[in-house]
This record gives C-alpha cells, structure tokens and sequence, in this order.
C-alpha cells in the first residue's frame, strides 16, 4: 500500500491531487486558515509540537469569520494518520468545516540555514544617503558616542513611495499580507515577495509597513537584539501572532528576560546587532545580510544572544 499523501474531510488520501468543486469559495478566493507545525517526538503532544496553541489560533480566525467549526477530533486523528511519515504538518480548514492536512519535509539546508544565517531582501523603499548608524560600524570599525549621534542625524527617512522611481505596484502595502493578523489562505502578496527576494538571491523577504517599519518576513516573526535584551514587533503594528512568537515571549518570561516590543523604524533597525526570525519548522534563522535598495546591512548570524532563543528549542528536547 502506498503511503498516505493527505487526509480530507475525514478519509486519508493516498494519491496526490484533490477535487474540490469549482465554486469553492477555498479554491476561488483563498477562504481558507491554515497553520503549519513541526512535530517532535511524532506527537501531537510534545511541548514544541505545540498542537493546541496551533488549533487555539485557527480557531480564533474561525470565530472571528463566522465560520463553521471543524470536528477537532477528526482533525486530529488526520494529523495523527500522517505524523509518523512526515515531520512538518500543514492543517487547513474551510468555511463549511472541512479539514485538510498535508504533509511535507524539512528543508534540506535547514542546519546550514541555522548555522550560517541568511540573505534577507526588505521589501520597500531605500535607506537615505547618510551612514547605516551601528550597522555601519560593524563595517568601518567602532566609532564614539558623538560621532554615533552625528551619524543617526545623517539618517533620512524611508522613500515608502514609488511613485517616482518605480511602479506604483511595487509598494510596501503591495507585499503586506492580507488580513495580517490572520493566516488565511490568501497569502500571495507574501509568496510574491518571496519569490522577488530569490530574484537578489535572498532566502527571505522582509514585509514593511506604509511608514517603512519592518513587520515579520514572508514566513516568519523578526527578533532584534540591542541594549541587552530581545526585540519583536508588536502585534498592533499588524503582524501574524505567530506560534513560536508566542511560546518564546512565554518561555523568556519564565526565565526572567524582558522582551520589547516597539516598532522597527530606521533608527531602531540600525541599532541592532543579530536578527533572527523563527517560525514552527525553522525554529531560530539568523539573518546575517539585509539588501535595502542598493545598500546591505550586515548583522551577526554568530551573536552569542541567539542561544537564549535557541535554548528554549533545546532544553524541550534535551532536558535536564
């Protein structure tokens, strides 16, 4: 017998197409929510497999769309029927209640990606024509307090428009996902920009707001380090509440570490010294280049603050 490739609506599925009718509201305009989860020690109960902060958050966005509730418990027993042959699980569910669970593998340069950081392309404007602040220290060496400060006023602000220089298409707000707060099926605006980031030979896209603010990238949540503690955009800047977020922001509170959350301006960016972003397959991936415009900005993907994310990954599956 072949290995299951999906469970649908109740019944595993060992081919690898599906029918849906073609006025499907999921098929015509993406009505769907989805979330996508790594599971460890092939269940759905491990603590890092975090299945019921998974289904809490499908949930909210069902609720909060006035769908149809899923049978959680045929949900599960899908998730359960594909766990013991693949590690990463994709569950979907429609608004009339159908389910949908696919399943996939890890990325095969996951450890390098881990290991080495990655190229990341900001999709927006330009940085202004002044230095990138302590991101530009880190190439011209270490500067002092009075020339830092002379160097942040040199800063002009994003060019967030186009409209002069590229296609009106081509702004921020083209790359934002829809309904950020939620993961729903429409999530083209951030394929797109990933698809445009592998055109610099980045791995990675990072989604900004109107203002120029960094938000999240196409596939995950950003962290910052700077003045000795973690940094994350906060949730009302209009980004995903992402499963990982979530736990770590727990996680470091229980090991007394303050975490901000404030937005990524110019200024702010240019005062970090790693950026990571996390979701549930990837864990921690420094982003050790960032191409903005025709500039790059260069981080640490080896900073020693990146084991305080890492561990809580760690200690859940070495303990003690």
């Amino acid at each position: 017998m072949r290995n299951p490739q999906y469970w649908y609506s109740g019944k595993l599925v060992t081919d690898n197409t599906i029918t849906l009718a073609i006025d499907d509201p999921g098929l015509l305009y993406g009505a769907t929510v989805f979330t996508t989860l790594r599971v460890y020690s092939q269940s759905l109960d491990s603590q890092l497999t975090n299945w019921h902060r998974h289904c809490d958050r499908l949930q909210k966005s069902i609720c909060a769309f006035g769908w149809q509730e899923p049978n959680w418990q045929r949900l599960r027993q899908g998730a359960e029927a594909l766990l013991p042959f693949f590690p990463v699980l994709r569950v979907t569910l429609f608004p009339d209640g159908r389910e949908l669970v696919t399943g996939r593998f890890l990325p095969t340069d996951l450890a390098e990606r881990q290991e080495r950081g990655v190229v990341a392309w900001v999709a927006a404007g330009r940085w202004g024509d002044g230095e990138m602040g302590r991101a530009g220290e880190r190439e011209q060496g270490s500067r002092g307090a009075g020339e830092r400060s002379s160097l942040n006023t040199q800063h002009s602000t994003l060019h967030t428009s186009y409209n002069t220089q590229h296609s009106t298409l081509h702004t921020p707000h083209f790359w934002r996902r829809c309904l950020p707060g939620h993961k729903t099926g429409n999530y083209l605006s951030a394929w797109l920009a990933l698809t445009q980031a592998q055109q610099y030979g980045a791995k990675e896209a990072i989604l900004v707001d109107e203002g120029g603010n960094w938000l999240e990238t196409s596939t995950g949540n950003l962290w910052g380090w700077r003045e000795g503690r973690w940094w994350t955009p906060p949730l009302e800047a209009g980004i995903l509440p992402g499963v990982v977020r979530s736990h770590l922001l727990d996680w470091l509170q229980t090991q007394n570490r303050e975490v901000g959350q404030v937005p990524w301006d110019e200024d702010f960016v240019s005062g970090l010294s790693a950026i990571a972003y996390t979701n549930s397959v990837v864990q921690v991936v420094p982003i050790r280049e960032a191409i903005y415009g025709d500039r790059k900005i260069t981080f640490d993907p080896h900073h020693p603050a990146l084991k305080l994310l890492r561990r809580l990954f760690e200690q859940a599956t070495h303990p003690g």
